[in-house]
């Protein structure tokens, strides 16, 4: 295990910033150059942690790469090297997520020599191994997510990077849950690594501890993907929380507190900022008022608080809620496995907001995307095209890839099948618009139209998809189910095209011959 002294150039507390609670537990083992495992997620400041192994491992006068850090999707490691390159940059070193290419691949061309690399580690390995990226240099490995490394397949990519390691590079594992895959690595790669926090990695023990968590008051939460959205729910939730008396907001900053007393008060629930990060809405009773210490605060006995926003801290998260008996957050989506940890530690029962989707620890439908990503950015598809290279002629390519997606979605991960209400939403709204044939969701519009051509003709499916898109000009999108009968055929159109196929398709021929077309009187 890595255990000599480093020297860091970061100093936390020379800022105004609160010094997130991973990188306060976690500091003195970063500076000694210890192995680390880490269950945290989005919100919780590992980025500073990361900031700090990467100041204390790199030698900003060297134009090698000394640190890489492995993440499971582009989007993360764009995100990633930007919020650590901010915290190093007075320091010299440099952290990119390097572009890439149309093509899926990492442009190392005309990169400046970069002492920090984020990158998912499908991209990088091909790099390693034609000798544009070299690990000899390489002091610090970091794997963010390692349980969604596994889930996105990034995993196979995963072992020859930790197996071309030498043994004294230093590495630091997180992850949002202590899944097999997790426990696995840290077993052959960490086993002396310093975990935290420790609690969540016991397992889960028997009796008084049980009962204490049944017992324990609920935490209702609810997140949104945006500031506006965020508002909205915590409009939601205070409405119905007036029913039982005041209620008290608590926000991370003075600035968030006077946005969200405005915010409110505009949709008609009387809010007031407190001193500090307090809202108050609603009026307090009486007894509120006495609940209070020297009358100072007259929603400090509110019966129900709210969390606007996730802290850094467990006591942070624990003061915010003191003494309310109906607890309530709204936090950043990508912030929900956070708030779960948390509360797991706090020994609080977390349960969403009735009437509410229940939020994954990613975004299902990123996550799938992604992965199809994967696949087509390491190519071996080739055997693939060749059988459904009937199906592409026949139906065009979008069509059988919306048909493959929802086999494979059924078969492989039967939870992202229904629904996927921003998918859902996206598609009506597209085809309100007119423009149901750049992207087509699960409940598009068809009408049918009649060919008077069918079997005894001699004419098969590509006939008639080569007359429609030929003659109409028309995307294979357009083009649905085909039934050809023995004398007339019957093909789905898009309804937003149909009218000009048609009108296009009229005076053609088909095998040589004349045909009727008409929509179909019996649709």
């Amino acid at each position: 295990m890595a255990n000599e002294e480093h020297t860091t150039r970061m100093d936390f507390r020379q800022t105004d910033q609160p010094v997130p609670e991973l990188v306060a537990a976690m500091e003195t083992a970063v500076r000694r150059g210890h192995h680390l495992a880490v269950l945290a997620g989005g919100g919780s400041g590992k980025e500073a942690l990361f900031a700090l192994a990467v100041d204390g491992a790199c030698d900003p006068e060297s134009e090698a790469v000394q640190a890489i850090v492995l993440v499971p999707t582009r989007e993360e490691a764009v995100r990633t090297a930007g919020a650590v390159g901010r915290s190093l940059e007075t320091g010299g070193l440099r952290v990119l997520a390097p572009p890439v290419t149309d093509d899926g691949e990492m442009d190392l061309s005309g990169v400046a020599p970069v002492g920090c690399i984020v990158a998912r580690p499908s991209l990088l390995l091909p790099e390693i191994r034609a000798g544009r990226v070299h690990l000899g240099d390489v002091r610090l490995l970091i794997l963010d997510g390692v349980a969604d490394l596994d889930a996105l397949d990034e995993w196979p990519s995963v072992e020859p990077l930790l197996d071309a390691l030498g043994a004294d590079v230093r590495k630091i594992a997180v992850s949002r849950a202590a899944e097999a895959r997790f426990e696995g690595l840290l077993q052959r790669q960490l086993p002396r690594a310093r975990r935290w926090p420790e609690e969540l990695f016991k397992s889960p023990g028997a009796g008084s501890a049980e009962e204490e968590l049944r017992e324990a008051p609920p935490l209702t939460f609810g997140s949104a993907a945006s500031s506006d959205g965020m508002l909205s729910l915590l409009e939601t939730c205070v409405r119905r929380a007036l029913d039982r008396g005041a209620v008290r907001v608590e926000c991370l900053d003075e600035g968030t507190a006077a946005e969200v007393a405005s915010v409110l008060d505009a949709v008609g629930l009387p809010a007031v900022a407190l001193r500090g990060r307090s809202v108050g809405v609603g009026t307090p009773q009486e007894e509120e008022a006495d609940a209070t210490t020297g009358g100072s605060d007259p929603y400090a006995g509110s019966p129900t608080a709210v969390l606007f926003g996730l802290p850094l801290s467990l006591v942070a998260l624990e003061d915010s809620l003191a003494g309310a008996g109906s607890r309530f957050a709204i936090v950043d989506t990508a912030h929900a496995v956070q708030l779960e940890l948390l509360s797991r530690r706090a020994g609080w029962t977390l349960r969403p907001m009735p009437g509410l989707p229940v939020p994954g620890g990613r975004d299902p439908v990123a996550d799938y995307r992604s992965r199809v990503r994967t696949r087509v950015q390491r190519g071996d598809t080739d055997a693939e095209l060749l059988v459904l290279e009937p199906l592409l002629r026949e139906f065009g390519a979008a069509k059988v890839a919306a048909a493959v997606s929802s086999l494979l979605r059924r078969e492989q991960a039967p939870e992202l099948v229904t629904p996927w209400p921003d998918v859902e939403a996206e598609s009506l709204t597209r085809a309100v618009a007119g423009r149901a044939g750049e992207h087509r969701g699960a409940r598009p519009a068809w009408s049918r139209v009649f060919i008077g051509a069918g079997r005894r003709d001699d004419v098969r499916p590509a006939d008639l998809v080569g007359a429609i898109t030929g003659e109409a000009g028309v995307a294979g999108a357009h083009v649905g189910k085909i039934e050809i009968r023995n004398g007339f055929s019957l093909v789905e159109i898009d309804s937003q095209v149909v009218d000009e196929v048609v009108r296009r398709l009229r005076g053609t021929t088909i095998r040589g011959r004349p045909v009727a077309v008409h929509l179909d009187r019996e649709a």
